[in-house]
């Protein structure tokens, strides 16, 4: 980390969310799968990381906090807007770059249709390749607790997504 006591909040808080963008983006474009809404949920991140830096008391966990904002304001969108339906996806005949597509949309649905205490650790260690220690302080969860979350995870996004396969 390179923020100095005593310097400008402003010019803390934007080398904090400099330093994490990229990274930051691409988990939240996991989460949302929709670049027009990763695109608005960093402009979201950037301002709370402006406005609430005074906030943080610890500059060592500036990484999990800014994630953990990102995260919320993540799963904030996900609320607002209604996922495509797998009645709308017809997959007879695909075949190709149609049938990853087909996939990627049964399997984003299914993971959106779990339970978020299971979706977020899938998506911060399968998906966000981050490590479970780091993914256990950005859910405020101990390390086997977020193992044990995994796991369930797992089982259950691999029973969803054989359903949705075979039905």
């Amino acid at each position: 980390m390179r923020y100095k006591e005593g310097s400008d909040e402003n010019s803390e808080a934007h080398s904090a969310y400099e330093e994490y963008r990229e990274n930051l983006y691409r988990y939240v474009y996991r989460i949302v799968s929709n670049r027009a809404d990763a695109e608005d949920i960093m402009g979201g991140i950037y301002i709370r990381v402006i406005t609430k830096w005074k906030n943080l008391k610890d500059v060592r966990a500036t990484r999990n906090w800014i994630f953990t904002i990102a995260r919320h304001l993540a799963f904030d969108k996900l609320k607002q807007r209604t996922l495509i339906s797998l009645d709308d996806v017809n997959p007879i005949g695909v075949g190709g770059l149609e049938a990853k597509t087909v996939m990627r949309i049964t399997v984003r649905q299914t993971l959106n249709g779990l339970q978020q205490d299971y979706r977020d650790p899938l998506i911060l260690c399968d998906m966000d390749d981050r490590p479970a220690k780091e993914a256990a302080k950005i859910l405020g969860l101990t390390v086997p607790a977020l193992k044990s979350r995994l796991y369930r995870g797992r089982i259950a996004l691999r029973d969803k997504l054989e359903s949705a396969l075979i039905t």
